[in-house]
């Protein structure tokens, strides 16, 4: 019997195929560990999470998103050695945030893992005007940092040439972070070399 095609955005598909390729079967672990809630992700959040349930009654909130956002969430990191959580300190700090710029400037849109076990009095309700949580920005676990390459599609620097030669102005407007739409515009050509101070915005400067 065929198993059916993941569903999701290209984001969470690519995690899925991640996980397959680290040796587990994802369907699995979904019925292993269900999810109580689920706060989807959104532009405004740019962060999505999920409580699960687990064995003997705990609970676990695991998140994933923007990598500066969520990074500055975490105030431990779950380390190789061994299985319970480590201090996050500054050098380690500053060593994950400059892997972060090194994968942006490679055009990788990154995002961080992390998670947070929560009590059954845990304030799952109150949370701000962006609609994130009080419990998902603080004292988290940092897992990994991830980098996902979107193949650029080989007739968008072309398209973009034309649409130059024809006196069009070609902008881009992306959830990516800074960095990572810099290299991206490169890369099609939107920044052409040379023009290394070409504006780049995000969307509070903007508005």
């Amino acid at each position: 019997m065929l198993r059916p095609e993941p569903k999701g955005s290209k984001t969470e598909i690519a995690l899925l195929e991640f996980i397959e390729k680290c040796g587990f079967n994802y369907e699995k672990e979904r019925l292993k560990f269900p999810a109580s809630i689920k706060i989807p992700f959104s532009s405004a959040r740019k962060r999505m999470s999920m409580v699960l349930e687990l064995e003997g009654g705990k609970r676990r909130l695991v998140i994933k998103g923007a990598s500066e956002i969520v990074l500055g969430a975490c105030n431990s990191y779950l380390s190789k050695a061994g299985s319970s959580p480590v201090p996050l300190d500054s050098a380690l700090r500053d060593k994950v945030e400059k892997a972060i710029e090194t994968m942006a400037g490679r055009a990788l849109r990154t995002l961080v893992l992390a998670f947070k076990e929560i009590t059954p009095r845990e304030d799952l309700v109150t949370k701000d005007k962006k609609g994130v949580f009080d419990v998902e920005i603080h004292d988290l676990t940092l897992v990994a940092v991830l980098g996902i390459k979107d193949i650029l599609r080989q007739e968008v620097p072309r398209a973009i040439q034309l649409c130059r030669l024809a006196g069009i102005k070609v902008r881009m407007v992306t959830g990516d972070n800074k960095l990572t739409a810099r290299a991206i515009a490169k890369e099609c050509g939107i920044i052409e070399p040379g023009n290394e101070n070409s504006l780049v915005m995000e969307g509070s400067e903007f508005i």
